[in-house]
């Protein structure tokens, strides 16, 4: 009897284990699918600004200092707000 009982323990343990194996993988996964959204839906948003200052005439002009943007930089990240300099003083200090 003992015997016996000692391995439904175990055996309900390890189900356990498992469950909570499951339920970290469930997570991971949601969590992964939330992040992937997230990102398309942020290019998304980028793609509709773009098109909105190709209406407007101002698609491949600087946000920040009215100067044109590259055409190499347009051609890389078509989506581009800010000239190279610009850009990497937002990234640099937070504002242009």
């Amino acid at each position: 009897i003992e015997d016996n009982t000692r391995s439904e323990t175990l055996a309900q343990g390890s189900g356990n284990l498992s469950s909570y194996a499951e339920v970290g993988t469930d997570n991971f996964e949601r969590e992964t699918a939330l992040h992937i959204a997230s990102d398309e839906s942020e290019w998304l948003n980028e793609i509709t600004d773009a098109l909105k200052r190709i209406d407007e005439g101002s698609f491949g002009v600087c946000e920040a200092c009215d100067t044109v943007i590259p055409r190499k930089r347009l051609e890389v990240f078509p989506s581009a707000r800010y000239c190279v300099d610009c850009q990497a003083k937002l990234e640099r200090d937070g504002v242009v």
